[in-house]
């Protein structure tokens, strides 16, 4: 696989800066976090599509050239059926993060850059940037006292009426924003985390917690040193699941149609063929 021989040389030189979405890859699966590490090794996925439109569309207007330009690249990859299904999609969502804006009444105490900035701050111990990049960050009045705000726009449906919270890797993006926003920006104050769930025109408000920074440092570190780990031993392997259909090489990777096979009850061992 070039794509594959690419970023491993790409990678071999250092690990100097990390995502969340890396993070998270690695843990899934090595070798779908290689792929994914290289820029243009991306496939088009129908929802991955409607979200980057959608976050377009609420920081550059629906009518913006840089939105209609993107439109006509992304969607365009997709196939008609999804073509379709993604530009209903698209409005509908859009729609409702726009009206999630209008109603906003919370008392802004400080203006920030609008729209997505990515930020990163220098962890030393792991000696590597950690870079993150929420939908916005503001400062705002609660209860008399200003405290740093980070939102993250989703385009899916969180139901606040179940009694749960939102899925978990949602929540822990949104405590990874907010341990490197605050130590970019050197903030010691609250720091609030908001989840806008545009799919059902929800929010999920929880705050973030000095007490777990520690913890958080180790599981980043861990996983940036099992990082270079796979890098040293010039392997990366894979492990199928269900993240195997919006891996960016499911179509040559043995294992993801093999997990894939099993999964629709295609798959049959070989000596259980030889058998028969």
């Amino acid at each position: 696989m070039k794509i594959i021989e690419r970023t491993r040389r790409m990678l071999q030189s250092n690990v100097s800066s990390i995502a969340f979405s890396q993070l998270c890859a690695i843990d899934l699966c090595p070798e779908k976090f290689l792929a994914e590490s290289q820029d243009d090794s991306a496939v088009a996925n129908r929802d991955e599509v409607i979200g980057q439109i959608t976050h377009a569309i609420k920081e550059h207007g629906k009518d913006s050239r840089v939105v209609k330009m993107l439109m006509t690249k992304e969607l365009e990859q997709l196939a008609p059926e999804d073509r379709q299904i993604a530009s209903q999609e698209i409005e509908r969502v859009a729609a409702n993060a726009a009206e999630m804006e209008e109603n906003d009444t919370a008392k802004v105490t400080r203006k920030t850059k609008r729209g997505e900035v990515t930020y990163r701050w220098y962890f030393a111990d792991a000696d590597c940037k950690l870079c993150a990049r929420p939908d916005g960050i503001r400062f705002v009045e609660v209860d008399g006292e200003e405290v740093l705000e980070i939102t993250d726009g989703k385009k899916g449906f969180y139901d606040p009426t179940a009694g749960r919270p939102p899925r978990k890797k949602d929540r822990d993006q949104g405590y990874f924003f907010g341990l490197v926003v605050s130590q970019a920006l050197g903030w010691t104050g609250k720091v609030r985390l908001v989840l806008h769930y545009w799919g059902s025109k929800t929010e999920y408000q929880y705050w973030f917690s000095r007490g777990r920074v520690s913890q958080q440092l180790a599981e980043v570190k861990a996983k940036i040193e099992k990082i270079r780990g796979y890098i040293a031993e010039n392997s990366f392997p894979a492990k199928p699941g269900f993240w195997c259909e919006r891996c960016p090489i499911f179509a040559e990777c043995v294992a993801g149609q093999r997990y894939a096979d099993i999964k629709a009850g295609r798959y049959q061992p070989a000596s259980s063929a030889a058998a028969s």
